[in-house]
């Protein structure tokens, strides 16, 4: 009979959500007692337990943004252990089956030889996962690319000898991961190109704000939407019962119903955001890096190439190449500052802000040409054009004129004992 697992505490759970690895290694101890009964009980043997309970352990580590709640937590854990556990166990079973089949003289225990798994020795195998040697794993690459160059031959002088069973079992089972391994990779990747086709689907719905023009919606999941000025969401048919996810242009700012048992996944720009509950804010302009903020809760920003787990307060700024980076202060302000009304603008030259200006507050402003390369930083209010031109000429040195009707920027003109 399964042992219950014991309930954990919220703040221990947030923390462990957060990526916090002390909070992980405390419900690891609070925990083990009950999952090392459980696995033992399964596999029946200590070796095998202990490996399903550390991949268990790893699961959710690695996917933790995705679990809504401490309940929800323990039920994964629960269901990751007992898949665990039956692989580990029918891999012994197949070994025993192979062995008595070809005459192996290798001795199983049964429930007898099953004694005891240590906690101490799992945690000590969870932290090397959590921590690998970098310096050992580049020597048994090099190794392995030795062994390689030489493998050819080595199969030749070898024909005709017979081969170990123990090896051809060995070679059986490491095929196996390898194409377990494939699968998973399939299978994700597949997700992925469903989500991708979804959002490109004329059954797509997507809704879009004016320039100048901010809104704020409802979505079926309970969630937030706060679309910044010339911004737009799309939401795929099948919303969110079938699939959840959406796609964001511009800048936007999600809340995140939490209650879902699927987090929600948001594509902007080459960014994918994933989360399962809280508030962030992204902005994704085209042609330009993928600023995201996590504001409440935590969330995962991941590309082709990076992954980066965010904890309240945190941000990232997504590259072209895929690449992930901190975004400096200006950086960040730039891209979350409208929602507090306000229009930021760092280190840009005048012809980054003209368009700008047309985006948050549907004015066509031009400059003359020598201008556009003159570098202006900026705080203004959003709404107000009288606002953000008072800050513009300040910031630039420039003078607004009116030409033909058309607002024009021009060098500002000196000062009188100048």
């Amino acid at each position: 009979m399964s042992v219950p697992l014991p309930t954990i505490d919220r703040a221990s759970f947030d923390a462990f959500k957060a990526g916090d690895e002390a909070a992980l290694e405390r419900i690891f101890r609070q925990l083990a007692p009950a999952m090392c009964a459980n696995a033992l009980e399964e596999v029946g043997q200590a070796g095998g337990a202990a490996r399903a309970i550390e991949h268990a352990m790893m699961r959710a580590w690695q996917h933790r943004t995705e679990i809504a709640s401490p309940e929800r937590f323990l039920t994964v854990l629960t269901e990751e252990v007992h898949e665990s556990a039956m692989r580990a166990k029918g891999r012994r079973s197949a070994l025993r089956r192979f062995e008595e089949h070809e005459g192996g003289g290798a001795q199983h225990g049964g429930h007898g030889a099953a004694t005891s798994v240590d906690p101490n020795d799992v945690w000590a195998h969870i932290l090397k996962a959590l921590h690998p040697d970098t310096a050992a794993l580049a020597a048994a690459k090099r190794e392995a690319h030795d062994a390689s160059r030489h493998g050819a031959a080595s199969h030749i002088a070898g024909v005709g000898k017979g081969v170990s069973k123990t090896v051809m079992f060995g070679t059986v089972i490491g095929i196996g991961v390898v194409f377990g391994g494939l699968l998973w990779f399939f299978q994700k990747s597949s997700e992925k190109s469903r989500v991708t086709s979804a959002l490109k689907s004329a059954e797509a719905v997507t809704t879009a704000t004016k320039p100048g023009q901010r809104g704020s919606m409802k979505t079926a999941d309970g969630s937030t939407v706060d679309l910044g000025a010339d911004a737009a969401m799309t939401i795929p048919k099948g919303f969110p019962t079938q699939l959840r996810a959406m796609g964001i242009m511009g800048a936007a700012r999600v809340s995140v119903d939490g209650k879902q048992k699927d987090p929600l996944e948001i594509r902007a720009g080459n960014a994918i955001i994933r989360t399962s509950g809280g508030a962030f804010t992204v902005m994704a302009n085209k042609n330009e890096p993928v600023t995201v903020r996590a504001d409440t809760g935590a969330l995962t920003v991941s590309t082709d190439t990076a992954t980066r787990q965010l904890a309240a307060g945190q941000a990232a700024r997504v590259m072209p190449d895929g690449q992930i980076a901190e975004p400096t202060a200006d950086q960040l302000s730039e891209a979350t500052a409208w929602t507090t009304g306000r229009f930021v603008v760092s280190n840009r030259t005048v012809k980054d802000v003209l368009p700008m200006l047309q985006r948050w507050y549907n004015v066509e402003v031009r400059a003359e040409p020598e201008l556009l390369t003159r570098s202006v930083s900026m705080d203004a209010l959003l709404g107000r054009t009288d606002s953000v031109i008072v800050a513009l000429e300040k910031a630039g040195n420039l003078k607004q004129i009116y030409l033909k009707q058309q607002m024009v920027l021009t060098d500002a003109p000196a000062k009188k004992g100048k």
